[in-house]
C-alpha cells in the first residue's frame, strides 16, 4: 500500500473520531445537569449506615401486636381511684384477716403496674412509629426518582 493511502485512511478515521467525540462532548453536556441534579437531590437522602442506625433502632420498639396485646392487658386492670372505691367498700365490711388479704392483693396488684409502661410511654411509641412509616412514605417518591434519573 503506497504511503499516501495509508496517510489518507488515517485521516478519514481521525475525522470520524473527532466527529464522534463531539456527539460524546454534546451527550456528556445533557447528561452533566441531570447528574448535577441528581447529586443535589441524593445528598440529603440517608445513607447505608444511617439505615443501618435506623434499623437498629427500630428493633427496640413495641410492633403493632405487641401494643394492642399491651392495650388487651392494662384494659383489665383497676384505675386508682377504682382501688380507692374498693378500698373504702371492704374497710366496712371485711374482717381484719380478709382485709390484710386484701392488701397483699392490692400491694402485687400496685407493683405489677408500675412494672408496665405507662399510656404515655404507649402513645409516644405509636407516634414515634407513625412519624417513621410517614417519613419513610414521604421518602419513596424521591427515591423513585433517583433510581428512575440513573
Amino acid at each position: 500500500m503506497p504511503d499516501g493511502q495509508a496517510s489518507d485512511g488515517l485521516e478519514h478515521r481521525v475525522a470520524r473520531l473527532e466527529a464522534d467525540m463531539g456527539d460524546v462532548k454534546a451527550a456528556l453536556g445533557r447528561l452533566e445537569p441531570l447528574i448535577i441534579r441528581m447529586d443535589e437531590r441524593m445528598a440529603h437522602l440517608a445513607g447505608k449506615s444511617e439505615l443501618e442506625a435506623l434499623r437498629s433502632d427500630m428493633a427496640h420498639v413495641a410492633s403493632k401486636s405487641e401494643l394492642e396485646a399491651l392495650r388487651g392487658d392494662v384494659a383489665h386492670v383497676a384505675s386508682k381511684s377504682e382501688l380507692e372505691a374498693l378500698r373504702g367498700d371492704v374497710a366496712h365490711v371485711a374482717s381484719k384477716g380478709e382485709l390484710e388479704a386484701l392488701r397483699i392483693e392490692v400491694a402485687d396488684l400496685s407493683a405489677t403496674l408500675r412494672g408496665m409502661p405507662s399510656r404515655g410511654f404507649v402513645i409516644g411509641v405509636v407516634v414515634a412509629i407513625v412519624t417513621l412509616v410517614m417519613a419513610t412514605i414521604a421518602m419513596v417518591p424521591a427515591i423513585q426518582r433517583g433510581i428512575g434519573a440513573l
